[in-house]
C-alpha cells in the first residue's frame, strides 16, 4: 500500500490492527465457525481502512470441516452406526495460523511503508 492513509482511515486502520493483534495473541481452539467469523470481521475492517483486497488471507468455506465424535463403545463392541461427526464445522489449526500469520506479516509491511499505526 503506497498511499498515505488519511486521518479517518488511519484511525480505522490502527483500530483494526489492534483488534488483529489482540485476536492473534488469544486464538481460541478448536477453530469453530464463530472464531472464523470474528477473524473475517477483522479482515473486513482492515479492507475498509486500507482499500486493499485481503480475501487471500481469509478462511475458505471449503476449509471448514466437521470433526469426528468419539466412538460410542457398547458392551458388544463399537457402535454399528459407524463414525459420527459434529454438526458444527471447524478449521484446521495449522491452516488458520498460517492465514493469520500471513495477514500479520502483510500488515507489518503496510505499517513499515506508511510509517503509521
Amino acid at each position: 500500500m503506497n498511499q498515505v492513509l488519511n486521518m479517518a482511515d488511519g484511525k480505522k486502520f490502527r483500530m483494526a490492527v489492534a483488534q488483529l493483534r489482540g485476536f492473534r495473541s488469544h486464538v481460541r481452539t478448536p477453530i469453530a465457525q464463530i472464531v472464523v467469523d470474528e477473524y473475517h470481521r477483522i479482515i473486513k475492517a482492515l479492507e475498509e481502512a486500507t482499500s486493499e483486497y485481503l480475501e487471500q488471507f481469509s478462511i475458505p468455506h471449503e476449509s471448514m470441516k466437521a470433526r469426528p465424535l468419539p466412538e460410542i463403545r457398547h458392551t458388544r463392541g463399537f457402535s454399528p452406526l459407524g463414525p459420527q461427526f459434529t454438526h458444527e464445522k471447524y478449521c484446521d489449526k495449522d491452516f488458520f495460523e498460517n492465514q493469520i500469520n500471513g495477514l500479520w506479516a502483510h500488515i507489518e509491511n503496510v505499517i513499515g511503508e506508511s510509517g503509521k499505526a
